[in-house]
């Protein structure tokens, strides 16, 4: 292996000018492979491993990694927590995790399996018990988005013996997940949860969040913000649907468009009262009967005998006259309404309409159309205002013409052979060309160094003859060509200095000398 190694070394110093170039360069190469190499093991690359991380789960996730000697860094500051882990051990880092079981939630709620509360006090049971139905409703609050984790607490009075059972009061704290605020729909429907959970009113739950702020406003506060919260879904909504459509008609930011609602929130009540003339019932019923004599028919003249007969034939037939009066009071069926309206009413809209000079002549067809998208309507006072404007920040043609913007394609997913590529790549390429400038300087380092030498030194000659026969021949003859160099060194060490120094100035340098 010496002897190896010092053959290296000697082709090494008899190569020429170009070659050692490539040599050096090549061993910068090396050196610089090997710096990045270790300045990456000192700092390495990290890349992100979990997020969202509450107080006990980040404490359990580190010490799993420290466990392993996996290096990381966590996020500063209070929860929830992000963790990075050294490139290229992220799977070995899950691998840790879930044997050391960091992610596994806490055992909560109700939970039959245990047996040692049965030697508990009755108040030690009814708080065990207590507890489990708390946790099961932290799980149901959990469940929800914004929701990271939640703590509930309820206040259950004692009963008194003479007296009014006073309702409980529950108390939550959760953890919303990242910096966003829940909404007023979306902390009032958590509200319900909890007051249904513990069959409470709603005023008798707090729930506030973990810097302290209360999520369950009062009525007031609560129909405010779910006015104000109304009205801006409302707008946003009919403006981001125009919008959409004149972005599809004549590109984006060539055409604005804003819509605005205005609502009222009274309370309004009132009365109707309908009769039904098919339904009636008769109320009293009164009959008048009544008898009236006939009068006597006139007769004759007095005292003929025809006439006093024939009256009186007459009044012997006359009968009595009868008369009867019916009256009839009817009530007719009514139904009564009572409305009662508290839903908000649009009173009217406000629509504002921009679009690019470039389009004026078609500003009146998209006003048409902004308006039946918004249900515009003239008789509830609604206002329409139209204008065109140059449009900045439009890129253009020649004649002035909004310039649709290229299409974006879609990233594609990085692959996992050129990654791999790009970070062995030139280990590799340095590694190969070390390898072929060593192989190809031993190949010919030893052919110049015989041309080389000068006729008239018959001991260098015969050595250096002698020594590559040995390269190809026997031990012996290797032996003997290495005793000749050390005799010629022995006896004149100068000139064999002299000699190596033309050898490594080449043929070419002495024939040129000679010429001139």
């Amino acid at each position: 292996m010496k002897t190896s190694l010092q053959n290296v070394l000697n082709s090494l110093r008899e190569a020429n000018g170009p070659t050692r170039f490539v040599l050096g360069l090549a061993m910068l190469m090396i050196l610089g492979v090997a710096g990045v190499s270790w300045y990456r093991s000192a700092n390495p690359q990290m890349e992100f491993f979990r997020g969202d991380l509450e107080s006990a789960e980040f404490s359990r996730v580190t010490s799993a990694l420290g466990a392993k000697g996996i290096r990381f860094e966590t996020s500063s500051g209070r929860a929830p927590y992000t963790v990075w882990v050294e490139s290229g051990r992220r799977h070995e880092a899950w691998n840790a995790v879930a044997i050391e079981g960091a992610l596994t939630p806490d055992a909560r709620g109700i939970d039959t399996a245990g047996g040692a509360s049965a030697f508990d006090a009755a108040v030690e049971r009814n708080q065990r018990a207590d507890a489990r139905h708390w946790q099961e409703v932290e799980k149901q609050l959990e469940v929800l988005s914004w929701v990271a984790r939640a703590s509930v607490k309820a206040s259950i009075p004692r009963t008194p013996v003479l007296g009014r059972t006073q309702l409980p009061t529950v108390s939550v704290v959760v953890a919303t997940r990242g910096l966003s605020r829940p909404s007023i729909t979306q902390a009032r429907a958590a509200t319900r949860i909890v007051a249904n959970a513990f069959c409470v009113p709603d005023d008798r739950v707090l729930i506030t969040d973990q810097e302290g702020t209360p999520l369950t406003p009062s009525e007031d506060e609560h129909g405010l913000a779910g006015i104000l919260e109304f009205q801006a879904s409302y707008d946003d909504r009919e403006t981001q649907r125009a919008q959409d459509w004149l972005d599809r008609t004549y590109g984006p930011g060539v055409a604005v468009v804003s819509v605005k609602g205005e609502w009222t929130y009274e309370r309004i009540e009132s009365v109707d009262e309908t009769l039904d003339p098919k339904s009636k019932a008769v109320m009293s019923d009164r009959l008048d009967e009544s008898t009236d004599p006939m009068p006597l028919p006139v007769g004759g003249p007095a005292g003929v005998q025809a006439n006093v007969t024939a009256a009186k034939a007459q009044v012997a037939d006359a009968r009595e006259a009868t008369r009867s009066d019916s009256e009839k009071t009817y009530a007719y069926g009514s139904k009564t309404t009572h409305r009662v309206m508290s839903e908000p009413r649009l009173e009217r809209i406000s629509v504002s309409l921009l679009l690019d000079e470039s389009h004026q002549d078609e500003l009146a067809a998209a006003e048409a159309t902004v308006k039946g998208l918004v249900g515009f309507d003239a008789t509830r006072n609604d206002s329409f205002s139209a204008a065109v404007r140059p449009m900045f920040g439009l890129e253009r043609d020649e004649a002035g013409m909004p310039v649709a913007p290229a299409a974006v394609p879609m990233p594609e997913a990085p692959s996992a052979t050129t990654g791999m590529l790009v970070e062995w790549g030139l280990e590799l390429l340095a590694g190969a060309a070390f390898v072929f400038v060593l192989l190809r300087s031993l190949k010919k380092g030893a052919t110049p160094a015989a041309a080389a030498q000068p006729a008239g030194d018959p001991q260098l000659t015969e050595a250096i003859l002698a020594l590559q026969n040995a390269t190809e021949g026997d031990s012996s003859a290797e032996e003997l060509a290495r005793r000749h160099v050390e005799e010629l060194l022995e006896a004149d060490p100068d000139r064999v200095g002299a000699l190596l120094s033309r050898w490594a100035l080449g043929e070419d340098y002495y024939q040129q000398k000679v010429k001139a």
